[in-house]
């Protein structure tokens, strides 16, 4: 816990000390899932976010965001565990803090990599299980039975391309801290965004 709040408090100072820095507002949409676990498919799910490029260099910038998003997963049907099916979200917000190499100096039509960490509070979320004898579960995701943490952290890496005042990116995120209490998951997820940039 100590750990996520240097790491959130670096972020903001940043934000408030920094020059020669641009803002960009960006939707997405992403597909996770928990590795290690059969019983489940990747879900599609939205995100929207605002980001700040802070200037390094002539091809190096830092990139704090703020995003709120969705992760989840599909269950699938197990007849081993009578389960027909059902789905799992959590949303949240997350604050990367990614590192950007861009190819070209130049801040239009250029493409660049992206890699960082990431700091994720998830707020609320919801489990549903359809078994086949016609039963539903319903619970939250943070009760003793759903068994999900609130906080996690991870690591990011992306490619994007700039065309003029618009960005798109392609981007990989695996937390590196389990996301459940009981089954020991991890979480990862293909997130495709546009940005649009002030």
């Amino acid at each position: 816990m100590m750990l996520s709040r240097f790491f959130v408090l670096g972020v903001c100072c940043l934000l408030c000390c920094s020059t020669f820095a641009q803002i960009e507002v960006k939707v997405g949409i992403n597909a996770e899932r928990t590795d290690n676990y059969s019983n489940n498919t990747s879900r599609f799910s939205p995100s929207i976010g605002a980001s700040y490029d802070i200037l390094l260099s002539k091809h190096w910038k830092l990139r704090p965001s703020l995003m709120l998003s969705e992760i989840g997963e599909k269950l699938v049907k197990k007849e081993e565990y009578d389960i027909a099916g059902g789905y799992v979200y959590l949303y949240g917000i997350e604050i990367p803090a990614d590192f950007v190499f861009s190819f070209s100096p130049e801040k239009e039509n250029t493409f660049y990599l992206n890699a960082g960490p990431y700091y994720r509070y998830n707020l609320w979320g919801w489990e549903k299980i359809k078994y086949n004898k016609n039963e539903n579960l319903s619970m939250s995701v943070f009760n003793d039975l759903g068994g999900y943490y609130h906080s996690n952290f991870g690591l990011s890496i992306g490619l994007g391309y700039v065309l003029k005042n618009f960005d798109f990116n392609l981007n990989f995120e695996r937390s590196l801290t389990y996301i459940d209490k009981a089954d020991n998951h991890y979480s990862q997820a293909y997130r495709l965004s546009v940005g649009y940039r002030f």
